[in-house]
């Protein structure tokens, strides 16, 4: 081989050492860069303040609610208001009802006795057991047997509990007049006719007053 043909090839071979050499060199760099970014994140991570626990924070947020549901809840305190025509109006929780100033000529809006009444009547729970009451007066007229002697057995348990059912509605219908007072309470129609069932009842109870057969007004309790 001559040493003109020898002259080609090892420029080609130093050619090629050259680019060998810079890649390396452009490798090199690449990787230096790469990590001198990953250790300026890991400085970054180590300098920063390290953030509270998800699991602490939820476990608080846990016995917040938990708390919450177990605490006592809070009584529904009644207020009074006033018009602007003078009529106090009463407020316990989401009702509203006006009053009269003054029920039964002795029973002011601010005396205690009032107050209590009032909260008594205006109460759900005084709702319910009037509302159980009355199903359970329907279903005892349903039951009663009008062709049955007078002393048939399951008559006689119908009149008994028929009487103290009656006992409520009265204690019902004193009470909200005590607390509206009687104008107020007697300007509602459905309390007119509840008074009415109740003054029938009362008829009944009393032997001596030749007035009998008005059972069947206690059909419009249902009502």
């Amino acid at each position: 081989m001559s040493k003109e043909e020898d002259a080609p090839r090892g420029r080609s071979a130093a050619s090629h050492g050259d680019v060998g050499w810079k890649e390396e060199q452009e490798e090199a760099r690449t990787t230096s860069k790469e990590g001198g970014a990953k250790a300026a994140k890991v400085a970054a991570l180590k300098a920063a303040p390290e953030a509270p626990p998800v699991v602490a924070a939820s476990v608080e947020e846990e016995l917040l609610q938990l708390r919450q549901r177990h605490a006592a809840p809070k009584r529904s305190v009644m207020e009074v208001h006033y018009t602007g025509a003078g009529k106090p109006v009463v407020t316990t929780g989401n009702r509203r009802k006006t009053v009269a100033v003054r029920s039964l000529c002795c029973l002011h809006i601010n005396s205690c006795p009032r107050r209590l009444i009032l909260q008594l009547v205006e109460s759900k729970w005084c709702d319910r057991l009037i509302l159980l009451c009355i199903v359970v007066n329907s279903v005892l007229l349903a039951l009663e047997k009008h062709r049955a002697p007078a002393d048939d057995p399951m008559n006689v348990t119908i009149e008994y509990i028929g009487h103290g059912l009656s006992g409520i509605f009265l204690a019902e219908c004193v009470l909200k007049i005590a607390g509206w007072g009687f104008c107020i309470y007697v300007s509602d129609a459905w309390n007119m006719l509840d008074l009415v069932v109740v003054i029938s009842a009362v008829i009944e109870w009393i032997p001596a007053i030749p007035f009998g057969g008005l059972g069947f007004l206690r059909l419009f309790r249902v009502l």
